[in-house]
């Protein structure tokens, strides 16, 4: 299988998440995607840090670009790519070597962020964002 369509695999996998509701450093909602353009995913969230959108699209090459707006500021790029079962995902100017600084797992029911690697995400005490599937 080609690295592309490996790629679009994991972008429409990621796009089926949704929608879910999440607990965790924030609790809140994601919306059920809507596609944009081929290979472009829009969904809304609201959560109790506030209001916001995620985008995930199929990169010019390859990766899969993950962004995170609260109101109109950036607050994430992630480029993510599905090595094993989990994903995982790095920031702007990473070469994508080693462990991933966002880890999601493999049916979308949590994801860890390492915030010294994406600054602007507010961390807990142990340096992490994370947050899990709320449904039971």
């Amino acid at each position: 299988m080609s690295r592309e369509a490996a790629q679009w695999g994991l972008l429409l996998r990621l796009s089926g998440f949704a929608p879910a509701s999440f607990t965790g450093d924030a609790a809140g909602m994601i919306e059920e995607g809507v596609e944009q353009a081929p290979g472009l995913f829009r969904f809304g969230i609201s959560s109790s840090l506030g209001a916001g959108r995620l985008e995930l699209a199929l990169a010019a090459d390859g990766w899969v670009r993950a962004e995170l707006h609260a109101g109109d500021r950036l607050v994430l790029r992630a480029w993510i790519e599905d090595p094993y079962e989990e994903k995982e995902g790095w920031p702007d100017g990473s070469d994508g070597a080693g462990e991933g600084a966002m880890r999601i797992s493999k049916r979308g029911t949590w994801l860890s962020i390492d915030c010294a690697r994406f600054p602007g995400v507010p961390a807990d005490q142990h340096g992490l964002f994370q947050i899990e599937d709320a449904a039971p």
